[in-house]
C-alpha cells in the first residue's frame, strides 16, 4: 500500500506540472505532495517510536486561495521499521523494532501576513491520525512483543513561506509546532501470558515539512 501511495503522489505531481492551460485568474487552487517532512534530525533511536526522522513523499496537498485566506486539506499514508537501543549507560535498558502504519487525514486554513503578498503565512491544520504498530522488546534477559493501535488529534500551527519556482509551480517550507493527543491500546505477548493496557499521550514537538504544489 505504501508503494501504491507514492505512485499515486508522483502522478498527481506530474499531471500538476502537466496541467492544461488556463487563465491566470481562475488559477486559485494547488494539489501537490509533501515532499519532505522532518520529525527530528537524530537518528539514533533509543525507543521506540511511531514516526521516523524523516518521511519522504508521503502525502497529497491541497489548498484553495481566495484573497489574503487559502483553505487546506492534507492526506497521508507511511510505513516504516525502526531499530531502537538505549544507550549504553543504562543498566537496565532495552533494545528491539518497531514496525508502524500512519494515517492522517486533516483540514486546515492560513493566512497571509503582508497584505497583497502570498510569501509568508501563518496557518492551523486539524487531522486524525491513526497508527497501527506492532513491535519487540528485548531486555533483562526477556523477550515480549505487543501490537497496538493509536487514535487521537493531530494539530499543527505554524509559520510558512511560499516560493514560486516557476510561474505555476510552489515550494511552500513550513515551520510548525506538533501537538497531538490520543489514546493507545497495546496488547503485550509475554511468553505464555497475555496483558493489555491503555494509555492517553500528550505530545509537543516542533515539525519542518515541505509541500510541493501547482496551481490549476
Amino acid at each position: 500500500m505504501k508503494q501504491n501511495f507514492k505512485y499515486l503522489i508522483l502522478i498527481v505531481c506530474f499531471l500538476g506540472i502537466f496541467q492544461i492551460k488556463a487563465q491566470d485568474s481562475l488559477r486559485r487552487s494547488e494539489l501537490g505532495s509533501t515532499i519532505l517532512t522532518v520529525n527530528s534530525f537524530n537518528t539514533n533511536y533509543t525507543y521506540a517510536q511511531n514516526r521516523p526522522s524523516f518521511e519522504i513523499l508521503n502525502g497529497l496537498f491541497y489548498r484553495y486561495n481566495k484573497n489574503r485566506n487559502s483553505y487546506r486539506a492534507l492526506i497521508s499514508y507511511g510505513e516504516n521499521k525502526i531499530d531502537f537501543k538505549s544507550p549504553p549507560e543504562f543498566t537496565e535498558g532495552k533494545s528491539g523494532n518497531v514496525s508502524n502504519k500512519n494515517f492522517m487525514l486533516g483540514a486546515g486554513i492560513q493566512h497571509n501576513l503582508k497584505k497583497n503578498k502570498d510569501w509568508l503565512y501563518g496557518f492551523i491544520d486539524l487531522c486524525y491520525r491513526n497508527t497501527f504498530s506492532t513491535g519487540t522488546n528485548i531486555g533483562g534477559g526477556y523477550i515480549d512483543t505487543y501490537s497496538s493501535s493509536a487514535n487521537g488529534l493531530d494539530a499543527y500551527l505554524g509559520l510558512g513561506f511560499k516560493f514560486k519556482i516557476a510561474k505555476q509551480l510552489c515550494l511552500s517550507p513550513e515551520l510548525t509546532y506538533n501537538i497531538y493527543f490520543g489514546r493507545t491500546d497495546t496488547k503485550f505477548n509475554f511468553g505464555n501470558k497475555v496483558s493489555n493496557s491503555v494509555t492517553y499521550d500528550l505530545n509537543i514537538k516542533s515539525i519542518l515539512k515541505i509541500h510541493f504544489t501547482a496551481k490549476f
